[in-house]
């Protein structure tokens, strides 16, 4: 299985506009589930392509297009981003990809980046993605009680953080 992480471009907005559009995908990645059109996700890739604080790579096995690998928040001054892996193609889920996109990921940012530490927040729940952050070295930070409110109830969001210089 080859995966490699590509420049994001226009030819994948179609597949992750039909990830975001689906319920399971949004709440697993603590979207709110709200049908992304075209026209809005158009001006959100103008606007990405202009913004310095996001970075996104496509996710391809064998060629094709599987999901998403990112930072968003790209602070500079604190040298620091936030961290974010979609892995919309359903049919490889649970096959390690995201395990080793996270790996290629960190190894290309901290040979491109002058970042300090890269954070995420995750559902407590979602022990998958727990597991995959775990393996990449991703440690624990602390706890956000009652962060977010989705499908009427109250989610508490584990932070965990990488450090890539010690």
């Amino acid at each position: 299985m080859n995966v490699e992480l590509v420049t994001f471009g226009k030819k994948y907005l179609k597949n992750s506009r039909l990830w975001m559009n689906d319920k399971e995908i949004c709440r697993l990645f603590n979207r709110v589930y709200k049908p992304l059109s075209a026209v809005q996700q158009k001006k959100w890739y103008a606007n990405l392509i202009k913004d310095s604080t996001q970075l996104i790579k496509a996710i391809e096995v064998n060629g094709t297009y599987v999901g998403n690998v990112g930072l968003k928040n790209i602070d500079y001054l604190n040298n620091k981003a936030e961290f974010y892996i979609l892995i919309g193609a359903k049919n490889y889920w649970s096959k390690g990809i995201g395990t080793i996109s996270t790996k290629k990921f960190l190894i290309y940012i901290k040979n491109k980046l002058p970042l300090h530490k890269i954070y995420l927040h995750v559902n407590q729940s979602n022990l998958r993605a727990i597991k995959l952050y775990q393996k990449t070295n991703f440690k624990k930070e602390g706890a956000l009680k009652d962060e977010l409110f989705r499908e009427n109830k109250y989610i508490t969001m584990i932070r965990m953080a990488y450090f890539i210089t010690p």
